[in-house]
């Protein structure tokens, strides 16, 4: 459904020269009314793409693709119609308009992108300039982090205070209401205070870099509490579709046409701060469909890579349900016994992850071997049970192909 106006629309295409956009890509040459260059959706040699600064048309005579100003964006960006719109519009500075119910919902959402980024300015400054987060610094340099990538990661520390930072965004003039809509504050019997208190804050971002929610990481175990916690679902926090990290690493994954999805922040930062970045993590849910649908997008490979320990159960739990569904290929990597991504880079440097990578396994094989490779198939039993565990696993694909 689109909130705009076809008004809009049509002002923010004539308005966008393609010729300029595409140049921001594509080194493009000049032939009459047209321009000539490699086509950036295809690998080649001799160039096919011509972009027509009359029509304002672009097309490549090697793959077929071709389309206009939003269709450029939408692909090169790899952005839904709306966010392709929005970024061009604000390329020109055009407001766009909205109707009045979506005034008040766009409103309302910015609200929230605002109160997040004051909160996550805070959390950072506490965790790299005071006394009071020097602790969770030192924490986090032990763990291997260096200063470089804490502040390209923008990782900060709430302090262990009940209202710390409820009472400072207050005094700076946010709400009440909206700090627990943003999901930092919690309404108590005895007045409200901070969701988090105590832990390393992960900022997490959209793809559009606004900071739509937080995780949250304790730095001393306490069995009352759980080790990670995050915002609640909000307007713009959606926990079971939001990958981490996609923000940065988009542009690695479409380069490398691969993606890693690991379970933790700091496997993510690990793996970053040692040359692999095209690499997401779910936060603490399944691998869900959505999952699949928005990395697809970017790649038409994706690697689960689990904790030595759960591999099996996860790989199969996250993934084998969602095959067929999307024409990207699913594969394991099975890391050493004891290891979670975090500790093997760690160990092996990103060489070596990206070594291990090559041995990766299709999803379907892994489960089998997971679920079968153990029976013993000369006993009747055992054989009952391996056919009964390998047709489970057939009739979780939804694609007719694969089942055959």
């Amino acid at each position: 459904m689109s909130f705009f106006t076809e008004e809009d629309i049509n002002e923010v295409r004539e308005r966008s020269d393609l010729v300029e956009i595409v140049s921001q890509y594509v080194s493009l040459k000049k032939l009459g009314n047209s321009h000539k260059g490699l086509c950036p959706f295809h690998q080649e040699k001799t160039a096919s793409f011509f972009v027509n600064s009359t029509k304002q048309l672009y097309h490549c005579f090697g793959c077929g693709e071709g389309g206009n100003v939003f269709t450029f964006v939408s692909k090169m960006e790899k952005l839904e119609f709306p966010d392709a719109l929005k970024l061009l519009a604000d390329r020109i500075g055009y407001k766009l308009r909205y109707s009045q119910e979506n005034k008040k919902r766009i409103s309302r959402e910015e609200k929230l992108y605002k109160i997040n980024q004051e909160a996550l300015n805070v959390y950072h400054e506490q965790l790299i300039k005071s006394e009071r987060g020097k602790k969770a610094l030192n924490y986090l340099l032990k763990r291997g982090f260096n200063k470089n990538t804490l502040d390209v990661f923008k990782i900060g520390f709430s302090f262990p205070g009940w209202d710390t930072l409820t009472k400072r965004m207050m005094k700076e003039g946010y709400p009440l209401k909206e700090l627990i809509q943003a999901g930092l504050s919690i309404e108590g019997t005895r007045g409200p205070y901070d969701r988090f208190r105590g832990r390393v804050i992960f900022p997490i971002c959209d793809l559009r870099k606004r900071i739509i929610g937080f995780g949250a990481r304790i730095i001393e175990e306490n069995k009352e509490e759980p080790k990670y916690v995050n915002t609640p679902e909000t307007m713009i926090f959606h926990k079971g579709s939001t990958l981490y990290n996609l923000n940065l690493a988009r542009s690695e994954i479409v380069k490398e046409d691969n993606v890693f999805v690991v379970e933790g922040y700091t496997d993510v930062i690990m793996l970053f701060q040692n040359g692999v970045k095209n690499v997401v993590a779910t936060l603490g849910t399944a691998f869900t469909y959505e999952h699949l649908k928005t990395l697809s997008r970017f790649s038409s490979s994706i690697s689960l890579s689990f904790d030595s320990d759960t591999a099996g159960k996860t790989a199969a739990e996250r993934g084998l349900e969602l095959l067929g569904e999307t024409g990207s290929e699913v594969k394991v990597m099975e890391l050493p016994q004891g290891y979670d991504p975090a500790d093997f880079v760690q160990k092996k440097g990103g060489e070596g992850f990206l070594k291990l990578s090559n041995k990766s396994m299709d999803l379907i094989d892994f489960c089998l071997q997971q679920r079968v490779g153990k029976l013993n198939l000369r006993n009747t039993k055992e054989k009952i049970d391996a056919i009964t565990f390998s047709l489970e696993i057939v009739s979780a694909l939804l694609n007719r192909v694969a089942q055959e």
